[in-house]
């Protein structure tokens, strides 16, 4: 699956970035902004949090548009994690809280009231003190992050746009060795997939 995102998203980028376009779409707002909900799995900590977040993108071209957006993904109720003489019992712990920024590009083509892109956004991923010291075994909670994907979108107006979003990121956790496990490991592909409303103007 990851290889086909990745191949998709490379030829949308390249097929906007080698049209010669110099002008946009006449009725095409310049700037968007977005409100959805995501959810992203991160397998090597074996979690997969469900959150929300805003976007804002603007068009450059009828074809490519810039894209910055910022996701959360709230804390869980404390749960009680460990056990053994070792490892007591440590309930004050919570589960998920990530904060995610991507900044980076949306290509692709528009047929009426459908619009079908790829999308590379590198950025950043704010991990919690229990991710990294239990999980990760590391004191740096902030890790690059890279999402590769498609997006299609529905225009329900020329102001309202129903969007949609999948995907794979990648987290870059430095070679880390988790607690108990012998095989080092690099990096986190994860699926990531959202939807929500945006608003063009």
């Amino acid at each position: 699956m990851l290889g086909k995102l990745v191949s998709l998203s490379a030829i949308l980028v390249l097929f906007a970035a080698g049209t010669v376009q110099a002008q946009t779409q006449s009725d095409l707002p310049r700037c968007e902004v977005g409100a959805y909900f995501t959810s992203l799995h991160l397998p090597d900590i074996q979690e997969w949090p469900g959150g929300f977040g805003g976007r804002f993108g603007y068009n450059l071209f009828e074809y490519v548009a810039l894209e910055g957006e910022f996701n959360y993904f709230p804390a869980h109720s404390p749960k009680t994690i460990g056990s053994g003489p070792s490892f007591p019992p440590q309930s004050a712990v919570e589960w998920f809280g990530e904060s995610q920024a991507l900044f980076g590009i949306k290509s692709g083509i528009r047929i009426d009231r459908f619009g079908f892109f790829g999308k590379a956004k590198p950025g950043f991923i704010h991990m919690t003190d229990r991710q990294n010291l239990q999980l990760l075994n590391n004191q740096n909670r902030t890790r690059f992050a890279l999402e590769l994907g498609g997006v299609f979108e529905y225009y329900l107006s020329r102001s309202i746009v129903l969007r949609v979003d999948m995907g794979e990121t990648m987290v870059d956790f430095g070679g880390y060795k988790p607690i108990g496990d012998y095989q080092p490991r690099t990096h986190n592909w994860g699926f990531q997939a959202g939807g929500g409303l945006v608003f063009r103007f």
